[in-house]
């Protein structure tokens, strides 16, 4: 007889069922058993999965249907709180997905659903599980956000006369200060009002290198002949550097300039030095290896406690002298002189002069670089031995 309309299997009636012992089970009854039983397991579902259904399943509420063992989901049937029918699933960590609204009068088809009343309508979440519909707004309106609203949402009329399209200009928007425009532009430089072409005034600006500017009208300069001009000279009285009474220049003669009315000297004509004229004595360090920087030390100074090795000089520049006095701290202290290579010395045929030898007296010598056969070296021009 297979399954009953509540879905419950009652095998047939016959000498098989109930069995009774002692009694003679008729071969036709047995296999009527046997078929029916095949019958019913048949037209259920298997726990692999295999077959399909071919007819709907009725599903009745189950407010608390309990939590799955691991790995399993529950499907039931369950009240919304809004007295409608809905499918959920439950997982093994007791989280409920409500799968579709039941009652919806569209078998589930959004579509079809008769929540929808209008052209326009949306719906919106109302809470767990629950919605309401929105009606559409009016021409014009946006949607916007709003938590006072039964769906969070509602249509809002936006203040102004519409969008600033290329046939809307920004005049149909209220006027603008420079300072409400600067607020919605990310990349200006400068701070203050917008200026135009005509009579604009500028504070303080950083013009850069302008590919055009005129100054027929502007002061302040230094000179009203600046034109853009290689074969016009332009003519200045006096130029002030940093300040009025600190650093002026002026000419004092033909090719000859002056700062604060002092000539400046220049390299290709002779001068007539009218003022003591020097350079600074360096003191070079005393050691093993004595070392000799000519670019700041045109003369030097040194005070030897032990005999000494002169490196090769560093820097030296040909037709440039050079002066170095050596001291001694004790007798017969003497210096060992490296005469080969690039900044070495040279005494000629004669050799390098014999040094004072009584402590407290000092030698001066005299070099002169010059590059004989490629190689620049300090020429030794002379000495002057014995001061005290």
């Amino acid at each position: 007889m297979s399954r009953d309309a509540a879905g419950i299997y009652s095998a047939p009636s016959n000498s098989f069922n109930p069995a009774v012992e002692g009694a003679t089970i008729d071969e036709g009854d047995w296999n009527t058993t046997l078929t029916d039983i095949e019958a019913a397991l048949t037209d259920s579902l298997s726990i692999s999965g295999k077959g399909k259904i071919t007819a709907y399943i009725d599903f009745d509420e189950n407010a608390s249907p309990g939590t799955p063992a691991s790995n399993v989901m529950r499907l039931y049937a369950a009240d919304n709180g809004s007295g409608t029918t809905v499918i959920r699933v439950k997982d093994s960590a007791g989280t409920v997905t409500t799968l579709g609204a039941g009652g919806g009068g569209g078998g589930g088809d959004v579509a079809t659903d008769t929540i929808w009343d209008a052209k326009g309508d949306l719906v919106g979440g109302t809470g767990a599980d629950t919605a309401a519909r929105l009606p559409v707004g009016t021409n014009g309106q946006v949607l916007t956000a709003d938590s006072a609203e039964a769906t969070g949402l509602k249509w809002t009329t936006v203040s102004g006369t519409g969008d600033a399209l290329v046939a809307n200009p920004l005049s149909q928007f209220a006027a603008t200060t420079s300072a409400q425009l600067a607020g919605v532009i990310s990349d200006e430089t400068g701070s203050g009002a917008l200026v135009f072409a005509t009579s604009p005034t500028l504070v303080t600006p950083a013009l850069g290198t302008p590919s055009a500017l005129v100054l027929t009208n502007a002061t302040g300069l230094p000179a009203s002949a600046l034109v853009a001009s290689t074969s016009q000279a332009v003519g200045f009285g006096t130029v002030e550097l940093g300040h009025a009474s600190d650093t002026t220049l002026s000419r004092i003669s033909a090719g000859l300039l002056g700062v604060e009315g002092k000539s400046v000297a220049t390299l290709s004509t002779q001068q007539a030095w009218t003022s003591q004229q020097t350079s600074t004595l360096a003191t070079l360090t005393d050691a093993a290896n004595i070392s000799w920087d000519v670019s700041t030390a045109q003369k030097a100074k040194v005070t030897i406690a032990a005999s000494r090795t002169m490196d090769a000089v560093t820097n030296a520049v040909e037709g440039t002298t050079y002066l170095l006095w050596v001291i001694q701290s004790g007798s017969t202290r003497i210096i060992t002189w490296t005469t080969t290579g690039a900044g070495s010395f040279d005494f000629g045929t004669d050799g390098a002069p014999t040094l004072s030898t009584t402590s407290g007296q000092a030698d001066l010598l005299a070099f002169e670089a010059i590059s004989i056969g490629g190689t620049l070296k300090l020429r030794f021009a002379g000495i002057k031995k014995g001061f005290t």
